[in-house]
């Protein structure tokens, strides 16, 4: 036998193979079969595989991994001293309580506000009722919790009219309570100071 006839059969054998093998592939790339690996970037660390859709294929696209997240802000960090507004019925160190704003004790019934039209600092009781009062001040621009743990009410060029004298109580809270004293209060919630108008009711 020529060793050239006895060659052909192996040669259509291998391409015959060949094409086979070719031909899976194709197949398991478009109907969803073959998986990548993922890194845990992209999959989470509980997952190691993602699967490829194909056309017509049911899978939920990824984001885009291109855009960096959002930079979180380190806990504990300190606000810019007197820049931040009120929380609800409380001064944290740092903000302040602007003319006009209001704080509203947790029960609703008590309000502290820097009045637009006169620059006074009231606690209103039931929004009729004046229980304390610091007195009219035309020129009034707002009131700081500071971070020393001092309380100032400020003029509008920044100068100050009014403080509690509370320099060292560092990180106190100013509260407005549900019985409608303003009380400052240390870390370990001891008070430092007060404006007594839970039972002062003159206005």
């Amino acid at each position: 036998m020529n060793w050239k006839q006895s060659i052909t059969p192996t040669r259509v054998g291998i391409a015959a193979a060949a094409a086979a093998i070719v031909a899976l592939v194709v197949f398991g790339l478009t109907s969803g079969t073959f998986h990548r690996a993922c890194p845990d970037a992209v999959c989470g660390s509980s997952g190691s595989t993602a699967t490829t859709t194909g056309k017509g294929g049911n899978g939920a696209q990824r984001p885009p991994l291109d855009k960096p997240p959002a930079p979180v802000a380190p806990p504990g960090s300190a606000a810019p001293e007197g820049t931040t507004r009120p929380t609800t019925d409380r001064l944290r160190p740092g903000q302040r309580l602007a003319r006009g704003e209001t704080l509203t004790s947790a029960d609703g019934r008590y309000h502290l506000t820097l009045r637009e039209s006169d620059g006074n600092l009231v606690i209103i009781e039931d929004r009729k009722t004046v229980i304390w009062s610091m007195g009219p001040r035309p020129d009034a621009g707002w009131l700081t919790n500071q971070l020393d743990g001092n309380i100032v009410l400020y003029r509008r060029d920044g100068t100050s009219i009014w403080a509690s004298g509370t320099v060292g109580a560092s990180n106190s809270t100013l509260y407005l309570l549900d019985d409608g004293n303003l009380a400052l209060l240390d870390p370990a919630e001891r008070m430092v100071w007060e404006t007594d108008s839970d039972t002062n009711r003159s206005g």
